[in-house]
């Protein structure tokens, strides 16, 4: 069996710790372009690729505006991704979750790039 040459993480309570950050950043990139979801519901779809959770509420909350979608998803998304790297350029309390560093020193010796 060949060996893995690239793992791929999630960051926000994955690898890093996150008290929500994510989840505001999305409200607040729907909010930018005028439109309200509920906080509860975003937290619903989290764990899915972003893309993806940005339809699904749009589909949920504004099936009107379809015509729309091919703008507002990558409009939204672009939105939170600026936010996000923002959030994290800036935040001083950002840390690792317990053993992260350790995993991919771990992986980083055996050869494995963590990304």
């Amino acid at each position: 069996m060949q060996q893995a040459k690239l793992v791929v993480f999630d960051m926000a309570g994955t690898t890093v710790a996150d008290k929500g950050s994510v989840s505001d950043a999305f409200i607040q990139a729907f909010r930018s372009h005028e439109l309200d979801i509920p906080a509860e519901e975003v937290h619903k779809v989290m764990g899915y690729r972003k893309v993806d959770a940005i339809r699904i509420l749009l589909e949920r909350y504004y099936p009107e505006r379809k015509d729309q979608y091919p703008v507002l998803i990558p409009a939204i998304h672009h939105t939170f991704e600026q936010s996000m790297v923002d959030f994290y350029m800036a935040d001083t309390s950002l840390a690792p979750l317990p053993g992260a560093e350790e995993l991919f020193k771990h992986f980083k010796s055996i050869g494995i790039k963590p990304l």
